[in-house]
């Protein structure tokens, strides 16, 4: 069966994999994670667990400003909540401005979401094991624009999601965070980017980026348009048909299932990849 070079990036990034063993931790190209500026923002808490019981605030935004200030402001009252923070590697340190010290260890992180673990609730003096999921905000759901007119052109949106692979070559379970970012450059162009953080027993071992150049058509009446990926060396374009739900701001393709087969002898080692990808608009 014929693969297109969609299936050939993911082929690529499962020979990173393989590559960035454990006893290779350096891979070619080493772009730790720049938690720093990641996390600057402001974030919705939409999941918290304390002491393993399920405790998500109705409304609880936590700001991270760059320059390492930041607020955590609950159900729209802000009652002196302010911190100053740092990170190095992936450990957040909280120095609220009352006093005291706390820690959040970053467990994955991408421009639209966030998961990590302390031993405090934000805000609060209330300490036990803690985990966080966050979602950055956007404004209030931001709709078609910056100019409706010329709708998804100037916008970004993302969709993130993890994976596992055991590669026959190597005993251990290799785990990837992937990011697809579709940013809408003009009423014609568009970018797709992917992201990948590649991690083996909760050691980094790559995170990089490829881009891959489209263009597309938007009909506004249907809500619905066709990126076409133009191929890289010259060969088959492929087309990627996407739907605007309007009800919950996000944009949606259904990838062919044939376009991530691998019946190819040897092939074991690609990742597995979802066919339904969900994009929520960040810019």
């Amino acid at each position: 069966m014929k693969k297109g070079f969609l299936f050939a990036l993911f082929a690529a990034i499962a020979m990173c994999f393989v590559a960035c063993t454990p006893d290779d931790p350096s891979p070619d190209n080493d772009n730790s994670t720049n938690y720093s500026s990641m996390v600057v923002g402001t974030w919705l808490v939409d999941n918290m667990t304390f002491n393993g019981e399920e405790m998500t605030p109705e409304d609880m935004r936590i700001t991270m400003n760059e320059g390492g200030t930041g607020e955590v402001v609950v159900n729209g009252v802000h009652e002196s909540n302010t911190f100053s923070w740092t990170v190095s590697g992936s450990t957040l340190s909280i120095n609220p401005n009352g006093g005291g010290n706390y820690t959040f260890n970053i467990s994955s992180i991408t421009a639209t979401e966030c998961s990590m673990t302390g031993n405090v609730v934000p805000g609060t003096d209330m300490t036990g094991d803690v985990a966080i999921h966050m979602t950055k905000t956007n404004g209030d759901n931001p709709g078609p624009g910056p100019t409706p007119e010329d709708f998804p052109a100037n916008t970004m949106w993302e969709f993130a999601f993890d994976t596992t692979i055991v590669h026959d070559s190597i005993p251990i379970p290799i785990n990837a965070n992937i990011t697809f970012s579709l940013d809408f450059v003009s009423t014609t162009n568009c970018d797709l980017s992917i992201h990948y953080m590649i991690s083996a027993m909760s050691m980094p071992l790559a995170d990089s980026v490829m881009t891959i150049p489209a263009t597309y058509t938007y009909n506004t009446a249907a809500t619905e348009g066709e990126l076409t990926l133009i191929s890289p060396d010259g060969g088959d374009n492929e087309t990627l048909p996407f739907i605007y739900n309007a009800s919950d701001n996000t944009i949606i393709i259904d990838v062919p299932e044939e376009f991530f087969d691998d019946d190819d002898e040897g092939g074991s080692g690609t990742p597995s990849m979802p066919t339904h990808w969900v994009f929520r608009r960040v810019r």
